[in-house]
């Protein structure tokens, strides 16, 4: 379980600063997965699409991302 999520951590973690906007959606579709009012992803494509501040958000997801117990050794790694 933790090589999955920490290759998924990294996929993600690279999306994001490649500004892949695939990955943009998937990480916050993912994230809002206990969310009782969790958006479809067709939703969450729209908000991305109607999002003028795309650098903000790109950063602004992956400084949440980085700042997650989880995600601390992974992007620990990716740096190394």
């Amino acid at each position: 379980m933790a090589l999955i999520l920490g290759m998924g951590v990294a996929k993600a973690l690279a999306g994001l600063n490649a500004y892949d906007a695939a990955v943009l959606a998937d990480t916050i579709y993912s994230a809002t997965v206990t969310s009782k009012k969790r958006p479809s992803a067709n939703e969450v494509d729209d908000f991305i699409d109607s999002n003028t501040d795309l650098d903000s958000l790109f950063k602004q997801v992956a400084d949440e991302m980085n700042s997650a117990n989880a995600v601390k050794a992974v992007a620990k790694n990716m740096k190394a």
